[in-house]
């Protein structure tokens, strides 16, 4: 076996940890036993494996020019379910750097910008021009109840600018969605 049959093994382990079709992306209704959470953990289990072993051939390769492809960004349940939410609302930078933190050696770091794009495909955030043409995100009113609040600050240079905080309720659910934000 291959190291690209071991990584096609581990893309699908994590879509089918996900509640995914590996081939098709599309989701398995939820009264399948594929959605169960003794499974989803098997898979989770598997993928973690697989990415273990893929990190551990790529270190011991002689080639010093071959670039170690980094798997996809994931946290399990039981990795979900022990994350530490901040009680104060927190920029996406500053979640991110946390979730960043729990990355196995072998996983992409998660990016702000993935997370931020999806809110905004989702409706959580709408993008908006300022007047010297620079855009920026602001939460919508879904985004105000989930827990996003838009916040304006002023820098050193007497500057207004805006941020988007995410209290506790608005953390949990990007956490608890990260299989669907990808990266």
């Amino acid at each position: 076996m291959n190291i690209e049959e071991i990584r096609r093994l581990y893309q699908m382990a994590q879509a089918l940890e996900a509640g995914k079709e590996p081939t098709t992306n599309l989701k398995f209704s939820q009264d399948t036993i594929l959605n169960s959470k003794a499974i989803k953990q098997y898979n989770h289990k598997v993928a973690e494996l697989l990415g273990e072993i893929i990190y551990a051939a790529e270190r011991s390769e002689k080639n010093v020019d071959l670039k170690m492809k980094k798997l996809g960004f994931c946290l399990s349940e039981e990795g979900k379910a022990a994350f530490e939410y901040s009680k104060i609302p927190v920029s996406i930078s500053a979640l991110v750097y946390s979730l960043n933190g729990k990355a196995e050696a072998y996983m992409k770091k998660l990016r702000a910008v993935d997370i931020t794009s999806w809110l905004l495909k989702q409706g959580y955030l709408e993008q908006r021009e300022m007047e010297n043409g620079n855009k920026y995100k602001v939460a919508t009113e879904l985004g105000n109840r989930l827990g996003i609040i838009n916040e304006t600050k002023v820098n050193s240079y007497g500057n207004r600018y805006s941020v988007n905080l995410y209290n506790e309720a608005a953390q949990k659910f990007i956490v608890d969605n990260l299989d669907k934000i990808g990266n």
